[in-house]
């Protein structure tokens, strides 16, 4: 059985690849995007997001949805793969707010 991959561009036009049924599963935008045809030069853009944090959602979508039978095994560590994530999304929700903080 062949994995059916799917490439998606980020904003600054970074191609990466992630199977097909993974990304389906973890984004209904992109599922519907996948069930109307998919993008026109095969690559479904992602606005707004750049290739290294497009990377970054991509290994936790490869990580969380790419087995679903793995996923329910109660014996999976996933909290201790999360924390790098987690991490990196307090970054950036704290690089976001340090603005707004400033000028009031």
């Amino acid at each position: 059985m062949t994995t059916k991959m799917v490439r998606l561009r980020s904003s600054d036009g970074q191609e990466l690849e992630v199977m097909e049924e993974a990304i389906a599963a973890a984004s209904k935008t992109i599922k519907d995007t996948l069930e109307k045809g998919g993008a026109a030069d095969g690559a479904i853009p992602v606005p707004g997001v750049i290739g290294r944090v497009l990377s970054h959602v991509l290994e936790y979508v490869n990580r969380h949805f790419s087995d679903p039978g793995a996923a329910a095994d109660p014996f999976d560590h996933i909290p201790n793969f999360d924390d790098p994530f987690k991490a990196f999304d307090a970054l950036v929700q704290n690089r976001s707010i340090a603005p707004v903080r400033k000028a009031l």
